[in-house]
């Protein structure tokens, strides 16, 4: 589940953020995949890739919290399926962007990282 949480540091510097968590009935494979996201997610250093700001775990709440920075205009499939100006105005750009990203991450993999 991925929500909007607002993030405020010592220095009361408030932003929004996404979080993302499991579900309050996961098993342990949910949490598997939640720990091996964590893990491939972290590697990833591209200005087209969400960057993940941290892993918050709270004594208080069961399930981790992944914290992203937050998109604006929501994700990629979501601003791909939209019909809005701003995709008919930029429509290439998105997938230029795609294909650098996947270009990164492809040499990611051929590197064994």
């Amino acid at each position: 589940m991925v929500m909007k949480n607002i993030y405020t540091n010592n220095d009361e510097i408030i932003r929004p953020v996404a979080v993302k968590t499991l579900k309050d009935n996961y098993n342990q494979d949910a949490q598997t995949d939640f720990e091996r996201e964590v893990e491939i997610i972290s590697a990833f250093s591209h200005e087209n890739i969400l960057k993940l700001e941290g892993v918050v775990f709270r004594e208080n709440e069961s399930t981790p919290w992944m914290v992203f920075e937050f998109m604006q205009y929501g994700d990629l499939a979501q601003l791909l399926r939209s019909n809005s100006s701003f995709m008919r105005a930029q429509n290439a750009v998105p997938t230029l962007e795609l294909n650098e990203v996947l270009q990164y991450i492809l040499a990611l993999v051929v590197m064994g990282e």
